[in-house]
């Protein structure tokens, strides 16, 4: 969340007409008199009468104006256009509003309420699906971690309901999740202690959980995923005994339904690497990064 939003009592969520990413990097959130925005439902909607006339000064165009103390925004940048989630404080409680976005940056229709929200997050992420958005953050419930979810289309319908997808042994530190020809992979990590576990699932077109979490690599410290065709690649550091300082990287190759393609691969020395890992595709393959030591 930019460092502004605690300096500034009123700000407007922006982004960029020509660099969607740079600029929504930046987004603020600001004041208004109202945070009142209609349901989304899988029909046509109508657009919230209390939203502001979109404008565009030829540099970014405002997308919503919302109060002091909103959750977000958390961005998704699917290959039409974008997905803005976030959720300003409310007497009655925290809802999730999401805004379309085209792919110049500027608003679409919108934006629509999508269902309750926490009043705090650990973190929230929104993943481009083909056409559609999984948006997903955890939610604390009696000190358990539950990742919670929805799919969200590209004009902000919401084709299913906001689901539980996973009750966590411990902390949920991060999610991701990809589309491929068995639904909608999704990977994260649940510490437990000094490490955790790298965890995977299958959800289907409306966010459902389609069979059971498994448990992938333990003694996880850092991660990093890339997309590849049709499944994922997670580049790993795996623990080495009971220093967390130092581990070992590895690499490990998910197919469509999320199941290993073989064992995790070492690429560097046992115990030789920092917590921190890049992992990137290029046209040749795929590049890994790491702190080490000789």
């Amino acid at each position: 969340m930019p460092a502004t939003l605690a300096a500034r009592s009123l700000f407007n969520l922006v982004v960029g007409a020509s660099v969607l990413g740079a600029a929504l990097s930046g987004a603020t959130l600001g004041c208004a008199g109202s945070n009142t925005f209609p349901a989304a439902r899988p029909g046509a909607k109508e657009p919230a009468s209390t939203a502001v006339e979109t404008s565009d000064d030829g540099l970014a165009s405002l997308v919503a104006v919302v109060s002091a103390g909103t959750l977000g925004p958390y961005v998704g940048y699917g290959p039409n256009g974008a997905m803005a989630l976030f959720a300003p404080p409310r007497d009655t409680g925290r809802r999730w509003i999401v805004q379309p976005l085209h792919s110049s940056g500027a608003r679409a229709e919108g934006p629509y309420d999508i269902g309750p929200a926490p009043e705090d997050v650990p973190f929230a992420v929104v993943k481009p699906i083909g056409d559609s958005f999984l948006a997903m953050w955890v939610r604390r419930v009696h000190r358990a971690d539950v990742l919670e979810g929805i799919m969200v289309g590209a004009d902000g319908s919401v084709p299913g309901s906001m689901t539980a997808m996973v009750h966590a042994q411990g902390s949920v530190m991060w999610a991701d999740a990809v589309g491929t020809s068995k639904g909608t992979l999704v990977v994260w990590v649940e510490q437990r202690g000094r490490a955790g576990d790298l965890r995977r699932m299958i959800i289907d077109s409306r966010g459902e959980p389609v069979g059971q979490a498994e448990g992938l690599v333990t003694d996880v410290l850092a991660w990093e995923t890339v997309k590849l065709d049709d499944g994922l690649a997670v580049a790993l550091v795996v623990g080495a005994g009971s220093d967390a300082s130092w581990g070992t990287v590895v690499l490990l190759i998910l197919d469509n339904a999320g199941k290993p393609k073989g064992p995790p691969v070492a690429v560097s020395e046992p115990g030789s690497a920092r917590p921190d890992v890049g992992l990137v595709r290029t046209q040749r393959g795929l590049v890994m990064a790491w702190t080490g030591r000789h």
